[in-house]
């Protein structure tokens, strides 16, 4: 499906092949997450203190006990749809499609789920699974294919069911409504690996049988087949519990019976924070006509202390304010006036927006520390030339390598807002997809990102489309490559065209709207051979979203929405029917089925290590740029964590002087 930020990979097709064997990996749980030396499920020792990545400018880190209490006052940006004028769908998970800056409320202040990850940077152990709902890590069949999670006794929802205690049969409860085929929810395909759900979001059974609660405490997934990153999907707010109505006992979906249109505006807390205003809700009358809470009024969100959480219950929210205001303006100004003139502590740049604040803003709170402060994150979202092996001459590698080292990198990332928007990358992955493994890795580095003309020229040498050896590319294919990008990266593309020439490789910039831009990665017969600008936001912290795109069985020959423009493990039957007079391209199937079924560190570490293959060995996409979030506090914020889940300010974690 397409996003507002960017595309979302679907795992649509990852179970419907054999998985290489491989050994199950579950690191334990150590200490709190909070704590220095906590581990996550990775099995990797966490920093401790917050360390702001490189090129991060941060307020204090979490290095002593901040302080309690206070009201953090948050401005947003621009007209949200969804929030602007709330909508039933805004705050509801499972069918919430266009506000994303949800997914860091749900996170952060109003649900909890089975696993969760701490609201803190790669860098601090932000990639890694942690209990949170559950009492420990889950435990996982030899084969893989059953995860049994004990549940934490004694949690309760918020008013108004704080007499309601969070039980097993309310995940049932939670995935048969968001999987049920009248909600049409955009998360389902992500669940399709366990057992019976994909026949029951088709209507073709009355339930999800691969869903067991033996007991009030304890809770089974069954799945089709070893599923390494299963435990990161039930990360995601869709998979949060859904509480029963009191009133209607034997409601299927609970609370949000009659409500398929979404229930954000009643929505009932399992986390630190409640919509203002809960206490009155009344679930004895339909949904229809149900009253929604006063915390969700058109341009503003308020939340209130949840009195149900209690925090040493929850060892990754440490949620600090007692209160946070998010008021939407008008206008970037506007913000930038609130901060000024201290009715307004923290300017959360809406996502959308590249740069999300403007570098003349960033750079004045920069140095201007009586301003307040200037953050600026990695996001895990890599901009990268995409390359069709398929397609003269970019089915040589060493003309591939030699576009690799070509690329002025710093100046791409210059032409789009330099480096308050973007900086300078090198591998395929985000940090956050392997856990910062990969951090200071880049096999085509060059001093300021400027590119190398005669690495690049030496590398051509060495392919048959030099015929005299002078470093260019110099038969008919290497002219009138067609490059397609959209207006939004135009300048980008004919950037690129510009330095490529000198390698003798002629680039036709074709820029397509929107519709059609996306269209052409899905028609392999289309033989487009060169993508720019494309980057991908995941639905949840695991590579193998992104990784399945180079499995040809998983991505080459399927209906539109797998976005292999690469052709990487097409077979020679497939570039026939398509029209390619290329025979033969690399396929790294093994390679990526081998990973999948991993766990924690083990997933990680392999997905780091294809990386590095990919890299070096297949060179399908040249990486060249991450994108960066800035976000602006004032000088009452005292404390400051980005999430590498969310990719947005963590709520819970920013502490504000009284």
């Amino acid at each position: 499906m397409t996003c507002p930020r960017e595309l979302r990979l679907r795992p649509t097709r990852v179970g419907r092949f054999a998985i290489l064997a491989a050994a199950l990996l579950i690191a334990g749980c150590g200490s709190s997450p909070q704590a220095s030396g906590a581990q996550g499920s990775s099995g990797a020792t966490s920093a401790g203190m917050w360390t702001p990545a490189a090129g991060v400018t941060s307020a204090s880190p979490e290095s002593s006990v901040p302080p309690r209490g206070g009201t953090l006052r948050v401005v947003l940006t621009g007209d949200i749809p969804g929030i602007s004028d709330p909508s039933p769908d805004a705050l509801d998970p499972q069918v919430n499609a266009t506000v994303h800056e949800s997914l860091e409320l749900w996170r952060c202040c109003l649900l909890r789920t089975l696993l969760s990850h701490n609201g803190r940077s790669t860098a601090d152990g932000g990639s890694r699974l942690w209990p949170d709902l559950a009492a420990g890590m889950p435990d996982v069949s030899a084969d893989g294919r059953t995860w049994t999670f004990r549940l934490r006794s004694g949690l309760h929802y918020g008013p108004p069911l704080q007499a309601v205690e969070i039980t097993a049969g309310d995940f049932v409860r939670s995935f048969h409504r968001f999987l049920a085929p009248s909600l049409a929810s955009p998360y389902v395909y992500d669940y399709f690996v366990i057992e019976g759900a994909a026949a029951y979001n088709a209507g073709t059974a009355a339930s999800i049988s691969g869903l067991e609660a033996p007991d009030d405490h304890t809770l089974v997934f069954h799945l089709t087949e070893p599923t390494g990153d299963f435990g990161a999907r039930l990360a995601s707010a869709a998979a949060a519990p859904l509480p029963p109505n009191p009133y209607q006992p034997d409601a299927t979906t609970g609370i949000a019976a009659g409500a398929d249109a979404g229930y954000g505006r009643f929505l009932v807390p399992s986390g630190p924070y409640m919509l203002e205003g809960s206490e009155a809700l009344d679930f004895s009358v339909p949904a229809a006509s149900r009253k929604p809470v006063a915390g969700f009024a058109p341009g503003r969100i308020t939340l209130v202390r949840n009195p149900s959480w209690e925090p040493e219950t929850d060892d990754l929210r440490p949620a600090y304010a007692d209160r946070i205001e998010i008021t939407l303006v008008d206008s970037m100004d506007a913000a930038v006036a609130a901060l000024d003139a201290g009715t307004a502590d923290l300017l959360w740049a809406w996502g959308a927006l590249s740069p999300t604040v403007p570098a003349d803003i960033f750079a004045a709170f920069e140095n201007d520390p009586a301003r307040g402060q200037a953050h600026l994150d990695a996001t895990g979202m890599v901009r990268n030339l995409m390359m069709n092996l398929a397609v003269p001459p970019l089915d040589d590698l060493h003309v591939r390598k030699a576009i690799s080292w070509a690329l002025n990198k710093q100046r791409l990332v210059d032409l789009k807002g330099g480096g308050v928007a973007q900086g300078v990358y090198g591998h395929l992955l985000g940090n956050v997809y392997e856990d910062n493994l990969l951090a200071e890795y880049d096999p085509y580095a060059t001093p300021g990102g400027h590119g190398d003309l005669e690495k690049a020229r030496a590398e051509m040498r060495q392919s048959a489309y030099d015929t005299n050896g002078d470093g260019r590319c110099d038969v008919p294919a290497c002219q009138h490559i067609r490059a397609v990008t959209r207006e939004e990266y135009a300048v980008v593309a004919r950037e690129i065209a510009n330095e490529l020439a000198p390698l003798g490789i002629g680039l036709d910039v074709d820029v397509l709207d929107m519709g059609a831009f996306f269209d052409v990665v899905s028609h392999p017969a289309d033989r487009v051979p060169i993508l720019i600008g494309m980057a991908f936001q995941l639905s949840y912290i695991s590579a193998s979203q992104y990784m399945s795109v180079f499995n040809g069985r998983l991505s080459v020959d399927v209906p539109p929405g797998t976005y292999n423009l690469s052709m990487v493990g097409a077979t020679p039957e497939q570039l026939k029917r398509w029209g390619y007079d290329v025979t033969e391209v690399p396929n790294v199937d093994a390679r990526v089925e081998a990973c999948l079924p991993l766990v924690g560190a083990a997933q990680f570490q392999c997905w780091a290590s294809l990386d590095q293959y990919l890299m070096e060995n297949v060179v399908a996409w040249v990486p060249y740029a991450e994108q960066r979030f800035a976000n602006l506090s004032s000088p009452r914020v005292m404390t400051w964590a980005f999430s590498a889940q969310t990719t947005y300010p963590a709520l819970d974690r920013l502490a504000v002087k009284r």
